[in-house]
């Protein structure tokens, strides 16, 4: 997931005044800054996998469905999997700080604690659903903020632009930020297109979820009724994107009409697997429609 949510944050870049309060992006700078943000997202999904893999169920799904991770391939212990998750959380924290995503990150540790030791993802499926939805979000967010501070001319330089927008969250508590109420707009609406479509990985892992006993949405309510339930959602997510910006109806319509087609047809571990695939791709094609809207001068 660090590719998708790398080309949001250059995407929201890109698109200038329309998300950020930058209302001409400096192409160079944002090359300069993509170690960043490739870096920014990799420390917080590390933090991430770190906490979910070392819950001890958690190796027992991983050993029917990813046998390849570190600690059912026994390349890790739980104990070491805990250590290193104490030293990344700090490491993390600092990296939010200095390059300006402290909000974020926080937002982003928490979902992380309910998620996996409030067991959330054995919750529900409903609510398993919507912290993934929020979680994907607010570390594309983070990538986002990290990518739009681009007014620097060294990496020893982490200054942000010259015009911030600040958001008063509570009495003696403000934020400021280059992106735009606009952004934050579009975000609640990736998150839903989100909710609507994530249950697509769970497709491949039914049988890891089942040997565990997660009450995944194919298997709480019958594989086929998930199914008809992702392609709606591929359909109605792509249809309310392309009409926020006016902009993608082709492309991103065309790519879940596909992908919603092969949700409901296309059975079985290997033909879901590419199903997954082709969902990082859509959503990182989504992620692009700020920038297409901008070029075509749409909105």
């Amino acid at each position: 997931m660090i590719l998708p949510a790398t080309v949001f944050g250059l995407a929201i870049t890109l698109s200038g005044p329309l998300l950020t309060t930058n209302a001409s992006p400096d192409y160079y700078n944002i090359l300069c800054r993509l170690p960043l943000i490739v870096l920014s997202t990799w420390m917080e999904l590390l933090v991430f996998d770190l906490s979910n893999q070392r819950q001890p169920g958690s190796a027992v799904e991983d050993a029917v469905n990813k046998p390849w991770r570190p600690i059912p391939s026994g390349r890790i212990s739980e104990e070491a999997a805990r250590h290193l998750l104490m030293a990344a959380i700090p490491a993390t924290i600092i990296k939010s700080i200095l390059l300006g995503t402290t909000l974020e990150t926080l937002v982003f540790f928490i979902l992380t604690w309910i998620y996996n030791d409030l067991a959330a993802s054995e919750s529900h499926y409903l609510i398993r659903t919507l912290i993934n939805a929020l979680g994907i979000s607010t570390y594309s967010a983070s990538a986002a903020a990290v990518a739009a501070r681009t007014s620097f001319s060294s990496f020893s330089s982490l200054s942000s632009p010259a015009t911030l927008h600040t958001y008063t969250l509570a009495t003696n508590l403000t934020i400021t930020t280059p992106l735009t109420p606009r952004f934050y707009t579009w975000l609640l609406l990736l998150s839903l297109a989100i909710f609507l479509t994530i249950t697509t990985q769970d497709l491949p892992d039914l049988p890891g979820d089942a040997a565990k006993g997660r009450p995944s949405m194919p298997l709480a309510i019958g594989e086929a009724r998930a199914r008809w339930s992702i392609a709606a959602g591929f359909v109605g997510a792509s249809a309310a994107c392309c009409a926020f910006w006016g902009a993608g109806w082709i492309g991103v319509l065309g790519a879940g009409i596909v992908l919603a087609g092969r949700a409901v047809a296309a059975r079985g571990v290997e033909w879901d697997k590419g199903t997954w695939r082709g969902w990082c791709g859509w959503v990182a094609v989504v992620y692009c429609l700020p920038v297409w809207a901008r070029w075509r001068g749409v909105v």
